[in-house]
């Protein structure tokens, strides 16, 4: 049979179209070469929010806020004061100072160390708490301060000892105080019901 002749054929039939020859037509089964695709496809669903990481950061905040601070307190006529452990080298008994002349009221004089001489400065006379050496029951101390330039002694009454009260329980100093204490008193601190005036040891030992 001649297959072109058939075609010319039909295409010469109105109404009539040409059945292509099975030879000619593809029964391709629906799903065996081709995929179906959604005319919108839906976007993924976004990656959870890193709980763990926010809960991290919190954790760390919170740390942050009840980390203890280390001081050391000790009297300066009946009341408490103290200073930052890291900011304090040592603790001596007072021993032989020497005047120096022409310096201000709350510079007691030097004093030697292994050697070494270092300024000692009274710290009552300095918040105008009194005179030096009213403490009267020969506890006096001198703390060895880390100061700018160099150790620098620091008498004060008697020593209490060390105290950690969690940062948050140190407050600022109120803004009624008069400037002079101002100067010297970074924050209170709230031990056992006391209060612990803490010294701005950069104020103290600029001399």
């Amino acid at each position: 049979m001649d297959i072109a002749k058939i075609r010319k054929k039909f295409r010469g039939v109105p109404g009539q179209e040409a059945e292509r020859p099975a030879a000619e037509q593809e029964d391709v089964p629906r799903g065996a070469g081709e995929t179906e695709f959604p005319e919108n496809p839906v976007p993924p669903p976004p990656p959870p929010p890193p709980v763990v990481e926010e809960a991290k950061e919190a954790e760390a905040g919170e740390g942050d806020e009840d980390a203890t601070v280390q001081l050391l307190a000790f009297k300066l006529a009946k009341e408490e004061y103290a200073f930052r452990i890291d900011e304090i080298e040592e603790i001596v008994r007072p021993q032989g100072i020497t005047i120096i002349p022409n310096t201000g009221p709350h510079l007691l004089g030097i004093t030697s160390l292994r050697g070494k001489i270092i300024p000692v400065i009274d710290l009552k006379t300095m918040l105008s708490l009194g005179s030096p050496g009213t403490a009267g029951d020969n506890k006096e101390k001198i703390l060895i301060l880390k100061g700018p330039k160099g150790p620098i002694g620091a008498m004060v009454d008697s020593v209490i000892g060390v105290i950690r009260p969690s940062a948050s329980r140190i407050v600022e100093t109120p803004l009624h105080l008069p400037d002079a204490e101002m100067k010297f008193i970074e924050g209170v601190a709230i031990v056992d019901g006391r209060f612990v005036s803490v010294i701005r040891m950069s104020e103290a030992a600029a001399i």
